[in-house]
């Protein structure tokens, strides 16, 4: 008789042991994700911090990126071993690491899942670990979301171990929780969560023993020593690799978290559509993202688990129940808060392996369910369907390689039916196969004194090409501003209408990163400098230069609108009020939420006579871009030169609800409030 049990056992270990050195090859074909040079500068001057003993304090000072308030241990773990070890690419050791914290999140899991399930649950859990594209993606290069995600699932593997063992917790179990709670905590702020989880389980607890023994719950319970000793150790060792924390190891941690709640830093991404600040998201952002790119049979699973009556095993009901708990929480509380959220769900990516462990539980209760009413067909054409649906998420992961975190499911028609309606690459990790064939590419040309220009930086990958003589980071709307010869843009936080078959790939591409047939990132050359000439002209305010270069550029190029709205100020200059116009026409027909364009038709239009043109204008660009704040104090002064105070007067009050430090705006509304 065939031991079903041993089998699920020899495969699990096999498994666990095969995506291993899997997930380090994988890792080393990475690009470097959107975020990486501000962590990895910010890792830098940690080190600095420790090694002059802390006298270089920069470190400390993040005005830009806030990075002072997190606390990166895994990064400055990084840094520290790079200088250590004279590690020069620090990059390929940084993806490394993180593929070995993505390995062991999936090691809990299956830890998690035999502890609660045995080893066919184990089993069952290490396949939708493989069938998780978006945690293996970010597994290659994403240094906060995935060790914080490591520490909570480790957190919640030796809390449940806590549990199991109560009252007479080991002191390996406590020690083991201390180090999760530090290293959690050494990551970000709301690590102190665990904190809250063990607290929370020792009152439950002790709750439990009053219910069962009909004992008064003694707080005095020799447990609180040891759950404040836990608490208390972890949280102070949390601190020992950030330096803002160390200097005030109570208030500043309270003012990091405080941060992390209300993230100052808010980014315009692409949703349903639409370009949204992430601010201003619908409250159903995560938990739609999550649907729309988490494999189904995950979804399915977790789905099962709750049909499988998890609340009627007495013995287990407080272990399943605390990690529902420690998947919904957070997520509710995020909504709930209206937190800043942006880059799909990768905020949330920590409470991704506890709802894999209950997915894995939910189908082998099934599994276990049709075998003990000896459904043998049933089972079979279960096994059938769980082969058919890891087929989706596969083969997007091998043929896609290594931009497995861009995955959809079936629900938006895969990437293909994302695309142009979700953010396209929204950590830029198509940059890296394009800098590498443009390497390639030029060493063949042969040319010297190059610039390259990108909307992410490039300077990296292009460090061992002497041809290459300068980097450029620019949006993709100011391309025609900007001196370049060659460029690579990532189709990142793009409109819908740009990334249309019309206008993108754009003519000038000499190459194409695609996924799923999709050109996500493209390499050009620049065919004309005309653009860029006459921008410089009209800078220098000779404007018949300006409007003879950039009429060029649009003939030789109709497609830079750039180049267009330049020309329309050009022609305004010249007193050729109406070519003006026609050239913006082009300029929004190529963009019709060209933002600079826009400004400028309403300025031109108010000056013709035609106010409520003006108003139109600006009040379209505000539906398409509520934070565009000239265009509201703009707004206002064209309806107090119209007499129209009072709604001057609401225009300043939604400009200042958006941003109450916005001087012009405060200065208008001072002038309107002033008798």
């Amino acid at each position: 008789m065939i031991n079903e049990d041993k089998i699920f056992k020899y495969l699990t270990k096999a498994l666990l042991a095969i995506t291993l050195p899997v997930m380090l090859v994988m890792a080393m074909d990475a690009g470097i994700s959107g975020d990486e040079y501000f962590h990895l500068n910010q890792a830098e001057a940690v080190v600095n911090w420790y090694y002059s003993f802390g006298s270089d304090t920069s470190a400390l000072h993040t005005p830009q990126t806030n990075l002072k308030y997190y606390g990166q241990g895994f990064d400055n773990a990084a840094s520290l071993i790079a200088r250590v070890f004279n590690i020069e690419d620090i990059f390929t050791l940084r993806h490394l690491m993180n593929a070995l914290a993505g390995w062991l999140i999936f090691l809990f899991i299956v830890l998690l899942a035999f502890n609660l399930g045995g080893w066919r649950a184990a089993f069952f859990s290490i396949i939708l670990c493989i069938l998780s594209p978006r945690l293996i993606g970010h597994s290659f290069n994403n240094l906060k979301d995935i060790p914080f995600a490591l520490g909570y699932i480790a957190g919640i593997w030796f809390l449940v171990k806590w549990m199991r063992e109560w009252p007479l917790i080991s002191r390996k179990t406590m020690i083991a929780m201390t180090l999760v709670i530090a290293f959690t905590i050494s990551i970000r702020p709301p690590g102190l969560i665990l904190i809250g989880w063990l607290f929370i389980i020792t009152v439950l607890l002790l709750i439990n023993d009053y219910l069962l023994n009909r004992t008064t719950p003694d707080f005095r319970h020799p447990i609180w020593l040891k759950t404040l000793w836990v608490a208390i150790s972890g949280y102070l060792l949390g601190l020992v690799f950030w330096p803002f924390a160390l200097l005030n190891p109570i208030k500043h941690p309270i003012i990091s978290h405080q941060l992390m709640e209300a993230y100052p830093v808010t980014i315009r991404q692409l949703f349903m559509g639409e370009l949204m600040w992430s601010d201003m998201l619908p409250w159903f952002y995560l938990p739609w993202m999550m649907m729309i790119t988490i494999a189904l049979p995950v979804l399915v699973g977790f789905l099962l688990f709750f049909f499988t009556g998890f609340w009627k095993s007495s013995k287990k009901r407080l272990f399943f129940g605390f990690i529902v708990f420690t998947i919904f929480f957070p997520l509710l509380y995020i909504i709930f808060k209206e937190s800043n959220v942006y880059g799909g769900w990768r905020h949330v990516l920590f409470i991704y392996p506890p709802m894999v462990v209950l997915s894995a539980i939910g189908i082998s209760r099934l599994w276990q369910f049709l075998k003990v009413r000896k459904a043998i067909t049933a089972r079979a054409v279960l096994a059938v369907l769980l082969l058919i649906s890891i087929i989706h998420p596969i083969k997007f992961m091998i043929i896609n390689h290594p931009f497995q975190y861009l995955y959809f499911n079936q629900i938006t028609g895969g990437y293909k039916g994302a695309f142009g309606k979700y953010e396209a690459d929204y950590y830029f990790h198509t940059i890296r196969p394009a800098a590498e064939w443009l390497n390639d590419y030029l060493n063949e040309t042969g040319e010297e004194d190059l610039i390259i220009a990108s909307n992410f930086e490039t300077a990296w990958f292009f460090r061992h090409n002497d041809r290459v003589k300068e980097h450029r980071q620019t949006s993709w709307h100011n391309r025609s501003f900007e001196n370049w010869d060659y460029a690579i843009f990532s189709a990142t936080y793009l409109h819908a209408f740009n990334l249309n078959p019309k206008q993108w790939p754009p003519l000038e591409t000499i190459h194409t990163i695609s996924v799923e047939g999709k050109p996500v990132c493209v390499v050009l050359k620049r065919e004309t400098l005309y653009d860029y000439l006459g921008w410089k002209a009209l800078r220098e305010r000779d404007y018949f230069l300006a409007d003879s270069l950039l009429n060029l550029a649009t003939t030789v190029h109709y497609g830079l609108e750039g180049a267009w709205l330049n020309l329309a100020r050009s022609r305004y200059q010249l007193g050729d009020h109406y070519s003006a116009i026609n050239a913006l026409d082009m300029a929004l027909e190529i963009h019709p939420t060209f933002e600079p364009a826009l400004m400028e038709y309403a300025r031109i239009s108010f000056t013709l006579g035609n106010p409520e043109m003006a108003l139109n204008l600006l009040n379209r660009l505000t539906g398409y871009n509520k934070k565009y704040l000239p265009a509201y104090t703009l707004k206002a002064e064209y309806l107090i030169t119209l007499n129209r105070k009072n709604e001057a007067l609401a225009e300043i009050q939604r400009c200042l609800d958006i941003q109450p430090s916005w001087q012009p705006a405060r200065k208008i509304f001072f002038e309107l409030t002033e008798y």
